[in-house]
């Protein structure tokens, strides 16, 4: 009976000493943050000279001798264990409904070649896509689990359908690169995906990702309820070739000011300017929200044109003329214009602030023409720039958020065109400014 119970005895005892362990790692964790900053490049070289690319040496080499005009940089500061997304998109409009071209009831009289009353085939509800480029992560020390997405478009093409005219359709192009589960980073450059380039097939485009020295940071007592913290969020817009300039000068995860003060130096210089700038004052552990723009009100769906049931006399010319005009019927509205949503809590015997940010800004690129001239129906298409991160900064010191490469428009629609043929806007979905987003955080506090 005695050896029945020590056994017993001892099972307990290990199991509580197991039970005693976990309780104490899980502690230690959750006193302990890792400062992760992650840098993907975007860059094209020869389909020839791709093997040879699986030499770190020779892909650090193509990736720093990368033309600006022809790649795209992407780079978020965060936490392990958060889901941080960067990036910025147009908000690509392509009509989903079409009401279908229509004749009147009776026609009488003479119809010229030609003249014959008739409505056009015409959108009447839309969905969106993305264009741009953008990646996510979540980090748990050097294993990643990561997803960038790269997606252009190549053009409208015409496409038939029996019973009515060709409908100019948008042709995209995707290159995506994700992984279910993590993959290790070094501060070495690393090949996470490729695809063929859209518009040149003897060119290879890789998406390169490397990390940026991960520092394990342990975390005291948070401050009294009596500390505030100000901070400062600065957005700038970079010339192409001075991006990869500021990320190199990043040697630490958690202190930018080199990179910060590199940017301070390119606005004086005319090569970089400051988009928007943003103070917020809060009480330690407390989300504040900040908005500021214009609420852009849009139609979503229409009624379509319509021709009368009976109608008479010569036509010479289309009868368009006689129908009703396409009438919108649904409407939406998007705000434009910076938000920002900002949780911080300071730790001031290290004077290290935890913030959890997230900033988007919407604005409209331009007016794109849908249906024909007659009907002059434009839409908006929106930029959209986001940052959602976590982050661990110094008191005082400004830390790169992120840095990313938007779309640049080259091309749009010239609304004063009479043809009714539909044209799209292009865009260069590499080679563009950059967008850099700085925070710098200091700790405050008051007496009661």
């Amino acid at each position: 009976m005695s050896l029945w119970l020590n056994i017993v005895e001892s099972i307990f005892d290990m199991r509580f000493s197991l039970l005693f362990s976990i309780l104490l790692a899980s502690q230690s964790l959750a006193q302990a943050d890792t400062p992760v900053a992650l840098e993907i490049r975007l860059i094209d070289v020869p389909m020839t000279s791709a093997p040879s690319m699986t030499d770190p040496a020779i892909l650090a080499k193509a990736i720093n001798e990368a033309p600006a005009d022809s790649s795209a940089e992407l780079f978020v500061s965060s936490l392990q264990d958060f889901d941080a997304e960067v990036g910025g998109v147009i908000e690509w409009l392509s009509a989903t409904q079409f009401d279908a071209t229509e004749l009147p009831g009776e026609v009488h009289g003479i119809i010229h070649p030609g003249g014959m009353p008739i409505t056009t085939q015409t959108p009447t509800a839309y969905d969106t896509f993305e264009v741009g480029t953008s990646f996510s992560f979540i980090r748990e020390k050097w294993d990643t689990a990561v997803s960038a997405n790269q997606r252009d478009c190549l053009g409208l093409v015409d496409r038939s359908f029996p019973g009515g005219d060709p409908i100019p359709m948008p042709r995209f192009n995707s290159i995506r690169a994700s992984s279910d589960d993590p993959i290790k980073f070094s501060e070495e450059w690393t090949v996470i995906g490729s695809g063929e380039n859209p518009r040149d097939n003897t060119v290879l485009r890789l998406i390169c990702a490397r990390a940026i020295s991960a520092i394990e940071v342990s975390l005291g007592r948070e401050a009294s309820d009596e500390t505030q913290i100000r901070s400062l969020i600065e957005v700038f817009e970079i010339d192409p070739t001075s991006a990869v300039p500021v990320m190199n000068s990043i040697t630490s995860a958690s202190d930018h000011s080199a990179a910060r003060n590199l940017v301070g130096d390119l606005v004086a210089a005319n090569s970089a300017k400051v988009l928007t700038t943003h103070f917020i004052t809060q009480p330690t552990g407390t989300i504040v929200r900040q908005v500021s723009g214009d609420e852009e009100i849009y139609p979503t769906e229409f009624d379509p044109p319509e021709l009368p049931n009976y109608i008479s006399g010569e036509f010479k010319s289309n009868g368009n003329h006689l129908g009703t005009n396409l009438s919108p019927t649904t409407f939406e509205t998007k705000l434009c214009g910076p938000e920002i949503q900002l949780e911080a809590t300071a730790f001031p015997d290290e004077q290290l602030i935890e913030c959890s940010i997230l900033y988007r800004n919407h604005h409209v690129d331009l007016l794109q023409q849908f249906g024909s001239h007659l009907a002059r129906l434009y839409m908006p298409y929106f930029a959209r720039h986001i940052c959602k991160t976590l982050v661990i900064a110094k008191a005082g010191k400004p830390q790169l958020l992120a840095l990313f490469t938007p779309p640049l428009r080259t091309s749009h629609l010239d609304v004063s065109k009479t043809s009714s043929a539909l044209d799209a806007p292009t865009y260069a979905v590499n080679g563009g400014p950059r967008i850099a987003i700085f925070l710098t955080t200091t700790i405050q506090t008051t007496t009661p």
